[in-house]
């Protein structure tokens, strides 16, 4: 899997099954399998999306996943993380329309075939995140094309998922915080002197939500280790940096705690 645009587009490819448990995304996403599968697992649902389908993924969101290649062939999907921005101005514009289409079909499910005009689009919206050294009006393009894209999502009435605005929360702030530099040693003392708030009380709060500042940060940090293992030619030792390791051991010893097996391993699979 290679960056393509401002991390906005990715392709992720594998010539083995990867099976990666408890990843964690903290923004909506729309994935395009072209080849292979996706099996998308949580505690109480299983979904599979196949060759030529779309899955769409709320946030925050935590899940186990399997990209499964074809036989004899490989695994090659589509991602798409829509800038915040992005779906802000959306919502803005289209706030009405948008919670019909959540009304409607909220009970749908994440996983949908492609309408001859969203196939369409979304390949008009890939080719445009492809142009090298893009221009302010080429980057006005992309998310003209997205916002059309998110149209005919509504129009054929599937994908609610990815127009639910994620509910303001502490933990929600704290990860947005954390992913703008992973590879900072964060502590909880500075978080929370960032939002104004005591240590404890900061402490108490991520509680009330089901989660710590200790939790967060590793799930954000092995979370995002995985996608730069399947989305750059970056070695591990440079990874484990990028993510907030000083240590490759320590790495490689909290990577396989958390999704079940190493970073080699998970390589391997590419």
């Amino acid at each position: 899997m290679h960056e393509i645009i401002s991390n906005i587009h990715f392709i992720y490819q594998a010539k083995r099954p990867q099976v990666l448990r408890q990843l964690s995304v903290t923004s909506p996403l729309l994935a395009w399998v072209r080849s292979g599968q996706k099996r998308v697992t949580t505690e109480d649902s299983h979904y599979t999306c196949h060759t030529e389908q779309c899955i769409v993924l709320p946030a925050p969101y935590q899940f186990g996943i399997e990209n499964i290649p074809v036989h004899q062939g490989r695994y090659f999907a589509h991602c798409i993380v829509p800038p915040t921005a992005w779906m802000d101005r959306f919502r803005q514009r289209y706030g009405d329309l948008i919670s019909q289409h959540i009304s409607h079909n909220n009970s749908s499910p994440p996983v949908f075939d492609l309408s001859q005009t969203l196939h369409r689009q979304l390949e008009e919206f890939i080719s445009l995140t492809e142009l090298n050294d893009p221009t302010s009006l080429d980057r006005a393009r992309v998310e003209l094309v997205w916002q059309q894209i998110l149209l005919t999502m509504m129009y054929d009435g599937v994908g609610a998922a990815l127009f639910i605005n994620p509910k303001a929360s502490l933990a929600g702030t704290v990860s947005a915080l954390i992913n703008a530099d992973l590879a900072r040693d964060w502590q909880s003392k500075e978080l929370a002197g960032r939002l104004n708030m005591s240590e404890s009380t900061f402490r108490r709060k991520l509680q009330s939500e089901n989660t710590s500042f200790t939790q967060l940060l590793h799930q954000l940090r092995m979370s995002h280790a995985a996608h730069l293992l399947m989305a750059s030619s970056h070695n591990i030792q440079q990874i484990a940096l990028d993510t907030g390791y000083s240590s490759p051991s320590k790495f490689t010893s909290r990577f396989k705690q958390q999704f079940g097996l190493t970073p080699a391993a998970l390589r391997k699979t590419l």
